[in-house]
Formats: structure tokens, sequence, C-alpha cells
């Protein structure tokens, strides 16, 4: 019974939480973007020259961003799943805009989780991301 209920209060917050963000987000992960937004070679693993290839991190949203800043946080994950901060990022944005992005330069290969939030801390989207080296 008691783990009904939970199951049943769990489910609520993560539709409260759908509901509180807006329509649906994404986060692409790409080589380029051009200047309407769009992703150029967008795919969730890259193989990369390590500190010099910058991968796009290119957030959309179907309607507007709702929002003034973003903070971009990317965590290395081990091989047992434990986060570790690498880098965080927070840039203004414009509120009506459709989409935003970042460039970064990963210093090391691996798999990351990439978290996007907004002003209030709100997650807007997140994904996996492979990192390689390139030979």
């Amino acid at each position: 019974m008691l783990r009904s209920v939970v199951n049943i209060f769990f489910l609520l917050v993560v539709l409260l939480v759908f509901s509180e963000t807006g329509t649906a987000q994404k986060i692409f992960f790409c080589e380029k973007v051009n200047a309407d937004g769009s992703p150029v070679n967008k795919k969730n693993e890259f193989a990369i020259k390590i500190g010099r290839d910058n991968i796009f991190l290119l957030v959309e949203k179907k309607d507007s961003l709702k929002t003034d800043s973003v903070t971009y946080k990317i965590f290395s994950l081990d091989v047992k799943n434990n986060r570790k901060l690498e880098y965080e990022y927070k840039e203004k944005v414009n509120p009506d805009a459709t989409w935003c992005k970042r460039q970064v330069a990963f210093k090391k290969e691996g798999l990351y989780d990439i978290i996007v939030y907004d002003t209030r801390r709100n997650i807007l989207c997140s994904d996996y991301l492979k990192i390689r080296r390139k030979k």
C-alpha cells in the first residue's frame, strides 16, 4: 500500500515538473550551429582532438526559452556512473529566443551527463555525450 502511494506521488511530481517547464526542450550535440539555430552533424558521440576540437551544445525549445540565463552543468561519469562536475557555464540568453548554444572544448575522453538549467534552477533539458580521442 505504501509503495503504491509513493509511486503515485512520484508520478504526480514528474507531471508537475513537466507542466512547469512548458513545451518540450531538447539538447543537441553538434559540430556547428547555423545562423538559424539548426545543428550541423548532430550526434551523441564524437571523436575529437582533446582540448582542441569544440563541440556545440544546442538547446532548442518550441515556443521560447522564457528565461534570461541558462546554466550548463557538465558531469563526467565513471564506470560506476558516479558523477563529477567537470565544467559549469552560466550565460545570459534572450528569453524570447527559441534556441541558445554553448561551445565546449573537452579536455578528456569519456561519458558525460549534460544538464541545462534555467534561471530558477529548473531543468530545461539533459542528455548524455560520449567523447573519444581522435586517432
